[in-house]
């Protein structure tokens, strides 16, 4: 997915997102989920495992505050446990798993510089404030820990209790809120130094928009058709009763086909690299020329 353009990325983790915002059928769900999850490892993102805890906390919860359902499996008091609110919450979890690893993927993949090409064609003042806006955030994280270090290094506070360790957060928070502001008067004042925004802005294309690229819009447009058209097959519902799996074909093959895509261009960037690899390790070395 390195490769493509970004309005390809774009384009195919929209469409994504769009099918699980359509639909809550449990094998769509659970497509959507597990591709996410191998989009996520594939691409590198840390700790991929940990938003699926996302799901027995839905699961859990959500029989809490929804008591709907006529199935009760137990009673807390007077309020029912239900098994359709259980299902109901393991599916939402499933879902928010599945967006919080898809959209970790695209965060690899879509690049603060391919955000501000993708958006600055349209309105370069969007693109310019997503672009500043996603470049703030791990530096203020960082900004974060280095105060919150340098001051439990200070001797300023020891954290062997929770009061203290949250009132060395707040108090590192507080720094780090004053580091923001005051980085983004000074990047304002240097950008209105440099003249942004006194003409016409002029933007360098980096990226070549290819064949490869056409095939993964088509597909993605195509697939997040077909499921949306035939979103009305694959109804489902949770309350009052749990109803059946429809058997509807056409829409979970174009989610399939959709989620698929970017372990099929993983396996291919990587099919190739080592092709290539093997092609420099099986040359003969050439030794220095002879002298002279």
């Amino acid at each position: 997915m390195n490769r493509l353009h970004p309005l390809s990325v774009f384009v195919l983790v929209f469409s994504v997102a769009l099918i699980s915002a359509v639909t809550a059928e449990p094998v769509t769900v659970c497509v959507i989920l597990a591709s996410g999850f191998a989009a996520a490892t594939l691409t590198g993102v840390r700790r991929s495992w940990l938003r699926l805890l996302a799901i027995p906390a839905a699961a859990l919860i959500n029989p809490l505050f929804s008591h709907r359902g006529a199935t009760a499996l137990f009673f807390v008091g007077v309020t029912p446990f239900t098994l359709e609110a259980f299902l109901a919450g393991l599916a939402s979890g499933a879902w928010l798993a599945a967006m919080l690893l898809w959209f970790a993927a695209y965060s690899r993949v879509m690049t603060t510089d391919k955000h501000l090409y993708l958006f600055s064609a349209l309105t370069p003042r969007l693109g310019l404030t997503l672009s500043a806006a996603l470049r703030f955030t791990p530096l203020f994280l960082r900004r974060f820990r280095e105060i919150y270090l340098a001051r439990r290094a200070m001797g300023l506070f020891d954290g062997k209790t929770a009061a203290q360790r949250l009132r060395g957060r707040l108090t590192a928070f507080s720094a780090a809120f004053d580091w923001g502001i005051e980085n983004g008067v000074t990047t304002a004042v240097s950008m209105r130094a440099r003249g942004c925004g006194s003409g016409r802005r002029t933007a360098y294309a980096l990226f070549r928009f290819s064949a490869a690229d056409a095939v993964v819009i088509f597909l993605s447009v195509l697939c997040g058709a077909v499921v949306i058209a035939g979103r009305s097959a694959l109804r489902f519902v949770y309350y009052p009763t749990v109803s059946a799996l429809p058997r509807a074909a056409a829409p979970r093959l174009a989610c399939l086909a959709l989620c698929l895509v970017p372990i099929f261009l993983y396996i291919k960037e990587r099919s190739v690299w080592i092709l290539s690899a093997s092609k420099i390790s099986a040359s003969p070395m050439q030794g220095p020329p002879p002298p002279c």
